[in-house]
């Protein structure tokens, strides 16, 4: 009972604690925000909202082709639709295959391209050749999950960048 009742006025100290120092800054003072509700027509930065422009990325063993030429000033969002068909069997009859190291600078390269532009993406991978709506190309599960790891291995190096990743 003793270490209970203990716990719990000591339980009461921490919110407190926690409560009063809510709204302080380091210093202790309190920080109070200056907010001008009124009305304009201010562009403002906000990258991860709005329409976006799909992108259409053909990713294969010498690297990732796409138009450069739509990524311009007036879009901030892309949605890059990254076909990895290539590495699949069912569409090169010849053997599912791991990404390779030219595929994967290929798609750093993009993305490090959309940082420098101070673009956003939004990143989806299929094994639909051309993005055409066919079923069943994918590869192996063990296959999958290795270009899972792989293709990880760069996004994770644009969290500022990619804002989504649509599986």
């Amino acid at each position: 009972m003793k270490v209970r009742l203990t716990a719990i006025i000591l339980s009461v100290f921490i919110i407190a604690a926690v409560f009063a120092a809510c709204g302080k800054t380091d210093a202790g003072e309190k920080h109070i925000q200056n907010l001008n509700y009124e009305e304009s027509t201010e562009e403002i930065s906000n990258p991860d909202q709005g329409f976006y422009r799909p992108v259409y990325v053909k990713i294969n063993e010498n690297g990732a082709m796409y138009n450069k030429g739509v990524i311009n000033s007036q879009t901030q969002l892309y949605h890059l639709r990254c076909d990895i068909s290539a590495f699949s069997a069912v569409v090169n009859n010849v053997a599912d295959k791991p990404l390779t190291d030219e595929a994967l600078e290929g798609l750093d390269a993009l993305l490090c391209y959309l940082k420098e532009n101070d673009k956003n993406a939004i990143v989806r991978f299929a094994y639909d050749p051309g993005y055409n709506g066919s079923a069943d190309k994918e590869p192996a599960l063990e296959v999958m999950l290795g270009h899972v790891e792989s293709v990880c291995s760069v996004l994770n190096r644009y969290v500022n960048t990619v804002t989504a990743i649509e599986t």
